[in-house]
């Protein structure tokens, strides 16, 4: 009985060690967070990996642009984007930029033109649309831009799809799996909005539950999940930043933990990443529903070997 019995043993305890690692695998997070510390024309923007579960940042490497503000991820390609805002002179000269998720290192792909006029405008936020593979932008400035734009990825052309028809700033932009365009505006006084295919709102709500300001940054996650970062005042200068997320029906903002990223701008989230080349978040802990199925395939699997080895025996 015993010789026969140990080929069942082994074949279970393979079995089962397969069963927890994909249960427990299946609880972690499939994408990465990573966040630009540009705002208020940081001339020292430096990229950071977030932590979505607890706010934690860990630094990656200086990008070498000033006020890069806005990022996301091309859907299709998994490429960074960004823009920086303004030159290394300080004044208002935009280039789109790519940045490395390894080092941190940003490298121009075109400076902004076309609707976009140099001096006076700036893009807020970016976002792609995941399904067409559209970079949306805000833009805004000194004049009477508060449009939503496009921006080409090579050439860097900017093309207004719609004025929005009132003043804003500190404004994000972010667009959900189903390729609807969500923007929020104001400070100390936010609204999230929904806007149509030209750019105007068809709904709006008030944010709630931040402390004192909400800043230009969106992002949606898995699950279609909304962040949004507030940015903490104190004597007049930043000291550190909040990771919210954000009910996009009511507006009501929950904490997800302070970065202590002073100048936090623009955060953004690769779905197609799904390792780590940083430090990594804290190991994922098996739900308790996970650990009753593993539980259940225990029991069942040796009590099949236990009927198998009766038989052979017989």
């Amino acid at each position: 009985m015993e010789r026969n019995a140990r080929p069942h043993l082994r074949t279970v305890v393979f079995a089962l060690f397969t069963i927890f690692a994909l249960l427990t695998t299946s609880t972690a997070h499939a994408d990465r967070m990573y966040g630009v510390d540009g705002a208020s024309g940081n001339t020292a923007a430096s990229l950071y990996v977030m932590n979505q579960i607890n706010g934690d940042s860990f630094f990656v490497g200086q990008v070498g642009f000033s006020e890069v503000v806005s990022i996301d991820f091309n859907p299709t390609t998994g490429v960074l984007f960004g823009v920086s805002n303004r030159d290394g002179n300080g004044d208002f000269n935009a280039e789109l930029i790519t940045i490395n998720t390894t080092t941190g290192v940003g490298s121009s792909v075109a400076s902004l033109s076309g609707d976009y006029v140099a001096g006076d405008h700036n893009i807020s936020d970016l976002s792609f649309d995941p399904n067409t593979g559209t970079l949306y932008g805000w833009l805004q400035g000194l004049g009477n831009p508060f449009d939503m734009v496009t921006i080409d990825t090579t050439t860097g052309v900017v093309t207004t799809v719609g004025d929005f028809g009132a003043v804003t700033f500190g404004t994000g932009v972010a667009v959900d799996s189903n390729s609807n365009i969500f923007m929020k505006t104001g400070k100390q006084s936010p609204e999230l909005h929904t806007l149509n295919a030209t750019g105007q709102s068809t709904g709006s709500v008030a944010f709630s539950g931040f402390s004192n300001r909400v800043h230009n940054t969106l992002e949606f996650g898995s699950n279609d999940t909304l962040y949004a970062v507030e940015r903490l005042l104190q004597n007049n200068n930043f000291i550190d930043s909040v990771l919210y997320t954000v009910d996009t029906n009511t507006g009501q903002m929950t904490t997800v933990g302070t970065t202590l990223v002073s100048h936090l701008a623009g955060i953004a989230i690769n779905p197609n990443e799904t390792t780590f080349t940083g430090p990594p978040p804290p190991a994922p802990v098996p739900e308790p529903s996970t650990m009753l199925l593993f539980g259940t395939g225990v029991i069942g699997l040796l009590g099949y070997a236990r009927r198998r080895g009766r038989k052979n025996t017989s």
